[in-house]
């Protein structure tokens, strides 16, 4: 099935690119030029809204941390498209995730494809455990479920 066609998005989103041009974003995050360090350093600092609160979002990045790893990123989509862009500027790490399909999990992805490559970055495995009641637990009863301490 082909996707909806959205040009009235044109120019001012949902711009076309290609796995060099995210290559050539990236040798430009890593550079000084055209921004200045104030420019570069809004950019990946959490606005402070008028309330005096913030949110996670610098000039066009959310900012916050992943593992408490410090994360820079951005995802998009268009129909029949969606992409990731994920930036671990003190691991010297960015991740870029595109796919041909609008409901893929590219951030999901993109965080999983860090953990192999950071390991500080790699997410721990969630394990559960219960042991079969003693007694019949009447239907819909709760039953309790402890954490025995299972770490990788």
């Amino acid at each position: 099935m082909n996707a909806e066609n959205w040009i009235a998005v044109r120019p001012s989103g949902a711009f076309v690119s290609t796995v060099l041009d995210l290559a050539q974003w990236d040798i430009f995050m890593d550079s000084n030029r055209p921004l200045t360090a104030l420019s570069r350093a809004q950019a990946r600092t959490p606005v402070v809204l008028r309330d005096g609160k913030t949110a996670d979002y610098g000039f066009g990045w959310y900012v916050g941390s992943f593992l408490g790893r410090s994360r820079i990123h951005h995802d998009g989509q268009y129909p029949g498209f969606r992409s990731d862009y994920e930036r671990f500027e003190a691991d010297k790490l960015s991740v870029n995730r595109a796919a041909n399909s609008g409901s893929s999990r590219v951030d999901a992805l993109a965080i999983k494809v860090a953990g192999f490559y950071v390991e500080a970055l790699a997410t721990p495995p969630f394990t559960t455990s219960a042991s079969v009641p003693v007694q019949p637990v009447p239907s819909g009863a709760p039953v309790a479920i402890q954490d025995r301490g299972e770490r990788r």
